[in-house]
């Protein structure tokens, strides 16, 4: 009768364990995915940041692409002008020469 006795307990003890086992196992594949939840969002926090940081810099590679444009274009007129005052000075110079 003790053995029994002995045996239901031992029996019990054994189920409690696998209990406990199971439990802790679930604790540590919550803890787990809360971890990986983290860091999803550290990542996606990253990658914010990072694309955050190449619209930060295509915008400042077009405004210097659009002053290098303003600049080539200013220099276009300056030689166009300057063009135009040399044949002015060459036609003057024939005219003179002709007289």
């Amino acid at each position: 009768k003790q053995q029994e006795k002995l045996n239901l307990i031992l029996q019990k003890k054994q189920q409690l364990q696998m209990e406990v086992k199971m439990l802790s196992s679930s604790k540590s594949m919550k803890e787990l995915t809360e971890e990986q939840q983290n860091l999803q969002k550290e990542l996606e926090s990253l990658q914010n940041e990072h694309a955050q940081r190449m619209e930060e810099q295509l915008a400042e590679l077009r405004q210097r692409l659009d002053h290098a444009e303003a600049d080539r274009q200013e220099l276009q007129d300056e030689l166009r002008q300057e063009r135009e005052a040399r044949q002015k000075l060459e036609m003057m110079i024939k005219e003179l020469k002709l007289q």
